[in-house]
């Protein structure tokens, strides 16, 4: 007994011997990267987010460590070269992470101007908070050559000018896990009928897992959320997409290839492309995901497969007022359960390219029995300022989830949860 006192004591002490430790870092337009990590200060701050991150020259103990946060004062932060961490930085911890953030609620910008990526995060554990993003075709990109365990951006904000093949605000790559986009508003460099790259995105992702997206807007982009090589299957990745307001995308709201992911509670507002869970490249993939309480305006719902994918699917709760095509062109069985939807009467339903009409499609499926056919009425909403808050009146879908809850997104605001002020950012002409 003795011994497990003395073993907790010791843990508590340190824990708090380390929390001493930590430091409040500044960095300021007006700053100095000469000044050493000792004496950054408020009144000595660094000039570049380059020096706070880490950078060649800059010893691992001279830049921002596990605990820290660093805080931007307000300006324009122009950064001419990628800030890559492969070599330079520090790691941070999930209890102790670093965190780099705008300091209380001043305007931060950092403008990334044409690069390809403006950061390659190659450390765990940063945490990016309350920053406007301009510039760049890929913002932040986690992991490239290097594992990286968990990272956070969060309360940002982000207006690109750039596409390209795989380009997104933040990309999460095979070698990253644990990454989450929370309460962004991501507006992307416009459109395929604009002339931008269709793999163009508002957060992509290659492969990995964990990763959340949530409680974020995404509009002027050809793919909202694109999900690409998600073919292991396991049954613990971890990812969930939820409480989004996804809009004015002319490809797909969301491109799924993953597997075992949790789609629950978006609004997917067109003008707006189809959400298409598909195979991955004529393999398996985009199986066991669910597919749960989501309202889909002016858009549909595809789940594509040509050879051995798109399997096992659980589509339920959801408000779907567009196209609906379950492995229209393959007769594979695709053993997915599509039940309490709500879908409009003068919409089509196609199977293994037979076309049906929502009362057709219930006469003669084992899907759907317990879904209802009509057009909700909604309250709320208010697309301008970039929320999706719409809630069912009375009616169609009132109440008639598998949860006795209203079918759709059950969340009164989608989007972007402003809990600070942020300037709207409108996209580009």
């Amino acid at each position: 007994m003795i011994s497990i006192i003395r073993f907790f004591a010791f843990v508590i002490a340190f824990t708090a011997f380390s929390t001493a430790w930590a430091k409040d870092l500044y960095v300021s337009p007006t700053g100095s990267d000469n000044y050493t990590y000792a004496l950054n200060d408020i009144d000595h701050p660094w000039a570049t987010p380059k020096r706070a991150w880490g950078a060649s020259g800059v010893a691992s103990t001279e830049c921002a460590k596990s605990g820290d946060t660093v805080y931007f004062r307000a300006g324009t932060y122009v950064i001419g070269e990628t800030i890559n961490t492969k070599y330079y930085g520090n790691h941070g911890t999930e209890q102790s992470p670093i965190l780099f953030k705008n300091f209380k609620g001043e305007q931060v910008i950092f403008d990334g101007g044409q690069l390809d990526y403006v950061f390659k995060i190659e450390k765990d554990w940063n945490i990016i908070e309350g920053i406007r993003f301009t510039g760049g075709k890929t913002v932040f990109l986690f992991g490239y050559d290097l594992t990286v365990n968990g990272g956070t951006v969060r309360n940002c904000q982000s207006i690109r000018a750039l596409g390209g093949d795989n380009t997104g605000f933040v990309y999460a790559n095979s070698t990253a896990s644990g990454i989450s986009v929370i309460n962004c508003k991501i507006v992307g460099p416009g459109l395929m009928s604009s002339g931008v790259h269709q793999n163009t995105a508002g957060v992509i992702a290659f492969n990995s897992r964990g990763l959340k997206v949530k409680n974020c807007e995404i509009l002027n982009v050809p793919i909202g959320i694109y999900y690409k090589h998600g073919q292991k299957l396991l049954a613990d990745t971890g990812i969930e997409l939820s409480f989004n307001y996804i809009h004015d995308t002319d490809r797909y709201c969301i491109e799924l290839n993953a597997n075992y992911a949790l789609v629950h509670d978006n609004i997917f507002e067109g003008p707006n492309g189809s959400f298409r869970i598909n195979e991955d490249n004529g393999g398996a993939g985009g199986d066991y995901n669910t597919v749960d309480h989501n309202t889909f305006i002016n858009t549909g719902l595809v789940l594509s497969a040509d050879l051995g994918g798109a399997l096992y699917n659980k589509i339920t709760n959801n408000i779907i007022g567009g196209v609906v095509s379950i492995h229209r062109y393959s007769t594979l069985p695709h053993n997915s359960q599509t039940d309490f939807n709500v879908y409009p009467p003068d919409i089509i339903l196609y199977e293994y390219n037979v076309s049906y009409a929502p009362d057709q499609w219930k006469a003669i499926s084992k899907w759907d029995q317990k879904s209802q056919i009509g057009i909700p009425t909604f309250v709320g909403g208010s697309k301008s300022l970039g929320l999706g808050r719409l809630e069912l009146a009375s009616g169609v879908g009132k109440a008639g989830g598998s949860d006795l809850k209203d079918i759709g997104a059950s969340a009164k605001e989608c989007g972007v949860i402003i809990k600070a002020p942020l300037l709207y950012i409108s996209p580009p002409k």
